[in-house]
Formats: C-alpha cells, structure tokens, sequence
C-alpha cells in the first residue's frame, strides 16, 4: 500500500537516450516523493518530453559517460533541492513499494548518527535476477543527506565518498533492469570497460579525491577497493572470472542466463588486458 503523501526527499535521475526505460523509473518515483529531477547530457530522443509528461524537473548538462561523475557532482551542487534527503536513482533501475515504504520510514525517522544509507539491488539480465552470476549482494550509497556524500573524481566506477561510521543499510532492494535488452547491456558495459582500462592506474593513485583501499577499514567499500587493487594484478584473470561466478558461486544453477552472463564478463576481463596491453604498446 502507497502512502497517500510524498516522500519529503529528492530524487536525481542521470539520463542520455533513455526514452525506453525512463518511463519505468519515473513511474515509480514521480508523485511518490516530493520532487524529481531529471538531469539530462543531451538526449536526442524524446527523453525530455517523457520527464515533462510525468512532471519531472529537466536539467540539461551536456556530457557523456567520461563526464558522468562530473555531472552527479554537479547536480549535487547546483539542483535547487528543498529536502534534507536525495535518493539517486538511474534511469534503467526503479523503486519498488517496499524499498518506497522503507526510504519514507528512515526520511520521517532517521537512525541516530546516520547521514546516508547503503541499498542493494536485483540485476535483471535476460529477464531474470542474476543472483549467483551477478555477484549479490550489490550495495550501493543511494540515499543521504543533501551536504553529506559526494562522488569520488574517478574516471569511471567511482563511489559515493561518507563518513563510514555514519551509514546504515536498508532491508528493500532496488531493481536494476535495462529494458533495451541484452545488447544496450553489452554496449554499455563495453564502454565502461573501454575507461576502466584506461584508468586502472587511478586505482593506485595516492589522490585524496579518490576513495582509499585498506583490508582492514570498516567500510567494506574500503575493504573491496583493496581486494581490486590486488586482483588486477593476477594472471588468467579472464578464467578467475568464470571460474568464480559459474563454479565458486553457483552460477550454473542459473542456466543459460547464468552461463551466457559469467562467460560475457570473463571476456570483459579479457578486454581489459588487451586494452592495458595497446595501451602500453611504443608505436
């Protein structure tokens, strides 16, 4: 059951050609929380008519997926926010009843000390939650205060920057699920993968921009950094890959879905190396 009030809490939605799944996110936001921000990097399909059709505020601010942590910054920034608390969301993910009833619950009674909260959410690959091959759960920083979190100024996969010790974690999940299809998955990963080679040598960088990686921190996303820093520098990593999501945690019990997903990500690894190895190459 809905709650018959808005929840007092912003929403950013980040969009470029999204006219597919953006109806789905909006829907599920949109006159459930109090105001809706649509922040556009130049949308030449009808993005911008579906976020006025269901009431959102557009914000346009050219870019692309090189710029993507520059513009959440940005947003961040510059939105002209009248609550406390901002959730963001993507535009190929939704918030389902319960994880709308949970945010409503922690915007109207915060736990004490807490200024951000961590949500996991549900890979829908192939029309089915990948929960072995996907590597659940998945966690990420999405609702905090205004003023209190910001993204690290890494190229690619960069993480929301909080005190630790003052976040909690949520029970509901989101739903990540790209409507376009197997494809947009391929050739958005492919990108992502393309500035994650590119930019493996942030993930060594002394930067106090960037998060820090320690085996030993109590933030798990600390903990997880280092891990990282320490598997891009094995061997065979493609065969790890597979081996980790198809054997090690079950992914065959998935079936093809499951198979097609742990092979596709072992070759983004392979991508990865060769991309490094180009890189590398004295021309």
């Amino acid at each position: 059951m809905r709650p018959s009030q808005p929840v007092p809490a912003s929403v950013v939605v980040h969009t470029l050609n999204e006219e597919v799944n953006l109806p789905h996110a909006l829907e599920s936001v949109c006159g459930r929380f109090s105001e809706v921000f649509v922040v556009d990097a130049g949308s030449t399909d009808k993005t911008k008519e579906i976020a006025q059709r269901f009431g959102a505020t557009f914000v346009q601010i050219r870019g692309d997926r090189t710029t993507l942590v520059k513009q959440r910054n940005w947003a961040l920034d510059n939105l002209p926010f009248t609550n406390e608390w901002v959730y963001i969301l993507d535009a190929d993910e939704a918030v389902p009843d319960d994880l709308h009833a949970e945010i409503a619950t922690r915007v109207a009674d915060p736990l004490p000390g807490v200024d951000g909260y961590w949500v996991r959410y549900k890979e829908i690959i192939l029309h089915r939650w990948l929960k072995r091959s996907a590597i659940y759960p998945n966690w990420g920083l999405r609702l905090f205060k205004r003023g209190a979190a910001r993204y690290e100024d890494r190229t690619v996969n960069a993480h929301v920057k909080i005190d630790h010790g003052r976040t909690g974690r949520l029970i509901a999940h989101f739903i990540h699920d790209d409507r376009r299809g197997f494809s947009a998955y391929v050739k958005r990963l492919s990108q992502v993968t393309k500035l994650e080679a590119l930019s493996l040598d942030e993930l060594y960088s002394a930067n106090d921009k960037l998060m820090k990686g320690s085996l030993f921190s109590r933030s798990f996303i600390e903990r997880r950094r280092a891990l990282k820093r320490v598997y891009y520098r094995l061997p065979f990593r493609p065969l790890i890959m597979f081996v980790y999501l198809y054997v090690a945690r079950l992914g065959f019990l998935e079936g093809r879905a499951g198979f097609y997903h742990s092979l596709f990500r072992a070759c983004q690894e392979l991508v990865v190396n060769i991309l490094r190895y180009e890189s590398k190459l004295v021309r």
